[in-house]
């Protein structure tokens, strides 16, 4: 079997030692769960305080419950999704960076790298605790936008040709609803340019020059 973790002429695959080592090498490019907030699509995060993180060295290293539950379930949800899918190749590897050989600014961090056939795609694992019906709306049929976002990122630095996104839903009353989203390349191709360009021009402006971004106040 072809092992997706090894370098391509899209990609070149960094090995860390540990968490602690990945969390060092990845502030030298931005990631996948970066890429919302590097172009002002991320809830939770600003450009200022992504710039912040990766230039002037910064670093928030935000936890909750409800993330470290996510780290925690990651690996069985992983599994349960080989067990749905018993004719996929699922390949994964910690502490692992992917850096993009394309894009000098772009690296990423797949939960997991799928081989079809010829076909190659990422897998990605979200939780999510759901808190009312608007909550849960971000999640039917579509995907939130900061991980589509994510997905497309992931999509650029591999090249590969799909992404299955798998969300485990929670909510307060411990009811739970695993949710199954596939994005093929070839049906987001104007997106996936759009988000390059986007990308290219927030580095070009902030990143090359090391000019911190204005903080957007929203009224």
């Amino acid at each position: 079997m072809l092992d997706l973790y090894t370098s391509t002429n899209e990609y070149e695959v960094i090995r860390l030692k540990d968490r602690a080592e990945w969390l060092d090498r990845r502030q030298k490019r931005i990631g996948g769960s970066d890429a919302s907030a590097l172009i002002g699509k991320n809830p939770w995060k600003t450009k200022a305080q992504l710039w912040d993180d990766k230039v002037a060295g910064i670093r928030q290293e935000i936890t909750s419950p409800a993330i470290e539950y996510g780290t925690k379930a990651e690996k069985y949800i992983r599994e349960l999704f080989k067990l749905k899918h018993p004719g996929l190749d699922v390949q994964y590897e910690g502490d692992v960076i992917l850096d993009s050989k394309m894009y000098d600014w772009m690296a990423y961090s797949p939960d997991g790298l799928i081989l079809d056939g010829e076909l190659k795609g990422i897998w990605e694992c979200k939780t999510h605790l759901v808190h009312g019906k608007l909550d849960y709306a971000e999640w039917q049929d579509q995907i939130p936008d900061a991980y589509y976002i994510q997905i497309l990122h992931g999509l650029l630095v591999t090249g590969f040709d799909f992404v299955i996104l798998t969300a485990e839903l929670r909510w307060p009353d411990a009811q739970a609803r695993i949710m199954e989203y596939r994005i093929d390349r070839d049906e987001v191709l104007d997106d996936l340019e759009w988000l390059k360009q986007e990308e290219k021009g927030e580095i070009d402006r902030w990143y090359k020059p090391k000019k911190r971004p204005s903080i957007e106040i929203k009224l």
